[in-house]
């Protein structure tokens, strides 16, 4: 199978005023071709968001 989405070392960064949020700290993902991906995240309002 193929790769379709990869990633090595990922980090993301929020800078606010007097600080910093490390959302992502060195992140390493491969997903090949007939796998499935499912991403949970918790939004600021309170509401979770399920994307798949």
């Amino acid at each position: 199978m193929s790769t379709i989405i990869e990633t090595f070392d990922l980090h993301k960064y929020y800078y606010m005023k007097n600080w910093v949020v490390k959302a992502l700290r060195g992140i390493n993902l491969k997903v090949n071709e007939g796998e499935y991906l499912s991403i949970w995240v918790h939004l600021a309002r309170g509401k979770p968001l399920s994307s798949t």
